[in-house]
């Protein structure tokens, strides 16, 4: 009785025809039960005893399913003159033991050429000679092995892999209910070509690769320093899906995919993001991260700006880039609203010099990512648009038709690369930390202001009119739209000051807000989280006072797993129930001044970067940058 097969189509996965089952070595100290899922290679007799095998090199295909894997199977396919076939059942969490299966599986061992691979069953056959191949209608003239996998009339896959060659060559095709398709070359998904330091993975062709050290992968820019497998699954010029798998004690997953625009950031698969999540942000030591930074904020109100008009945005950023690209869309990040209105722009340049002649935009609501551009941008963004549409208005500075302006058109960033060990800084905060009332809000933000003061860089969750009420749901647009990029180092919490605007706010409610968020900014911003004191409003209604001030001596407490906490208060307010005068803007808001003030009050460390380093005596220690830009050591 022939031995049924599975169809290995049904356990393909995204790489392509065979999924998963690209082969692996086996290593010297692995056992039955530590490998997991997937075809193996064993490169010594003595590799295949280690796993109950004959002293016989081979092909191990290995099957489990079930609560933490108690079941499966597993087939081994020796490499000899003649070739056997071992099969290994798991149950309940116990292999039973290998039994060949010769019998039943070679029904013929070579083939000839008056054969037809149409109609073979099941099993595995030779071909001798290229002159055999040809009149069986292979497109080659190679020896190979034959591979039947046969599941009714009009189902399975055959696989060719030739023999007498210095590449690996595997073609395989199918047979579908109108009979069997072409031969396809799959060879990528199992030539493992081992990567250099001077390869591009932006410019990889579909397949699977490896990663022999932690020097390449920082060469790479890939997002873990550690061995592992690089696999490229590409669908036409600008459509692809790149996963790099480490090889650790811990193994790691990270994704990224080619969109219209280019190459998004790597993204660590396997997280709980707000409890709901597949993926967080990754944090690295070294190489490359990408970090978004803001050139408009969300908007509280309901303003538009010109259909068409010359715009130009200021960027002064006080660390090193290696490229970047810009972002953009008709949309509000503070709602989510993605509005549908084509965009078409013309003279994209940076601080004068031209970039791009004209690019237009989807008119769906998503998002338009120009190319990448080497180098820092710096000076302003500018270029001339025409809409169908008025555009939302944003906070942001900047000019339109040469004349200053504080609202800006788009919901809009520079996706920027730059190396891991600078420090990134997020802000959760309002109008006041999206720098409404200064000159050029978002620019002159105290977070903007004090980053570029210490060499970090500032990531704005922030939007005018917010609140922590706002932000209770974690999966809204405004937490995920930046889930795909590296995680920031620190987050300042700053919210809360619209929460008590009403005046009818109590203390516990307000408390309670805070908690909420704070452990989804945790989950989804970074654990290293900070606080900031609120300050007063000139114009403020019932208990807004009372409470807030309570709020200030409750935060001092550090609640919600917060590391410390800055007087964001004391500083533009000398008697904590009015801004002064020389920082005020309209009795809510700030002015230049006021968060040139703000940025210089932030005395305590923020920011650490990736570095860890041991003393002499091996205490673990992380560099701190403090708010004078200086180096220090502290604790790991």
């Amino acid at each position: 009785m022939p031995l049924k097969w599975v169809a290995l189509a049904a356990l393909k996965g995204p790489k392509g025809d065979v999924g998963t089952w690209y082969q692996r070595a086996v290593g010297a100290s692995d056992t039955m039960d530590t490998l997991t899922n997937g075809s193996y290679a064993t490169s010594s007799g003595a590799v295949a005893m280690n796993l109950g095998l004959p002293n016989v090199l081979g092909s191990l295909e290995i099957l489990t399913w079930g609560t933490g894997g108690n079941s499966g199977t597993a087939t081994y396919l020796t490499r000899s003159t003649t070739p056997e076939l071992l099969i290994n059942t798991k149950i309940n969490s116990e292999w039973s033991g290998w039994k060949k299966l010769a019998d039943l599986w070679f029904v013929e061992n070579t083939l000839t050429v008056s054969d037809n691979l149409d109609l073979l069953p099941s099993g595995v056959r030779t071909i001798w000679s290229g002159e055999t191949a040809q009149a069986l209608g292979l497109p080659d003239n190679l020896m190979h092995t034959i591979t039947t996998e046969r599941w009714g009339l009009s189902a399975g896959i055959q696989t060719a892999k030739a023999r007498g060659v210095t590449t690996v060559k595997v073609l395989r095709r199918q047979l579908l209910s109108g009979g069997w398709s072409a031969w396809k070359d799959v060879s990528p998904w199992y030539d493992t070509t081992a990567l250099s330091s001077s390869d591009n993975l932006d410019d990889l062709t579909s397949g699977v690769r490896t990663v022999w050290s932690g020097t390449v992968a920082e060469a790479l820019g890939l997002p873990a320093v550690a061995l592992g497998v690089v696999t490229t699954v590409r669908w036409g010029a600008s459509a692809a899906v790149q996963t790099y798998e480490t090889r650790a004690l811990e193994v790691a997953t990270y994704k990224r995919a080619l969109l219209s625009g280019g190459w998004t950031s790597w993204q660590k698969q396997g997280g709980n993001a707000g409890g709901g999540g597949t993926s967080v942000p990754v944090s690295k030591s070294s190489g490359f991260k990408t970090v978004p930074l803001s050139l408009t904020s969300g908007n509280g109100g309901s303003g538009n700006s010109p259909i068409s008009a010359s715009v130009a945005y200021p960027m002064n950023w006080n660390a090193p880039i290696t490229r970047w690209r810009m972002v953009m869309r008709d949309g509000n990040p503070r709602f989510g609203i993605g509005k549908s209105n084509r965009i078409t722009i013309t003279d994209l340049r940076a601080n004068g010099v031209s970039l791009l002649s004209s690019a237009t935009t989807p008119g769906d609501g998503s998002f338009w990512m120009s190319p990448w551009f080497t180098g820092k941008p710096q000076g302003s963004l500018s270029f001339s648009y025409s809409a169908q549409l008025e555009p939302i208005a944003q906070v942001g500075g900047g000019t339109i038709n040469g004349s200053a302006a504080t609202s800006m058109p788009f919901e809009m960033w520079v996706e920027a690369e730059v190396p891991a060990y600078v420090p990134v800084i997020a802000v959760l905060g309002d109008s006041n930390s999206c720098g409404v009332g200064t000159s050029v809000p978002v620019h002159d933000s105290y977070l903007s202001v004090y980053c570029r003061r210490i060499g970090a860089l500032p990531v704005h969750y922030s939007a005018s009119g917010d609140s922590w009420a706002g932000w209770e749901n974690p999966n809204q647009h405004k937490w995920t739209r930046w889930s795909h990029l590296d995680a920031v180092d620190a987050v300042l919490l700053m919210l809360g000051s619209n929460d008590m605007g009403s005046g009818t706010l109590e203390a516990a409610e307000a408390q309670r807000r805070f908690l909420a968020v704070a452990a989804i900014a945790e989950d989804l911003i970074s654990p290293i989280m900070h606080v900031g004191l609120l300050k007063p409003r000139n114009t403020n209604v019932g208990n807004y006072e009372v409470v807030r001030r309570l709020h200030n001596t409750w935060l001092k407490t550090k609640p919600g797993n917060v590391r410390d906490w800055h007087d964001l208060n004391s500083p533009v307010s000398a008697d904590d129930d009015n801004i002064l005068p020389q920082y005020n803007a309209d009795g809510t808001h700030m002015n230049t001044a006021g968060h040139q003030r703000l940025s210089d009050a932030i005395v305590k460390v923020i920011s650490i970067n990736g570095h860890t380093i041991a003393s002499p005596n091996g205490t673990m220690f992380r560099l701190a940058v403090d708010n004078a830009g200086a180096l220090s050591a502290v604790a790991a």
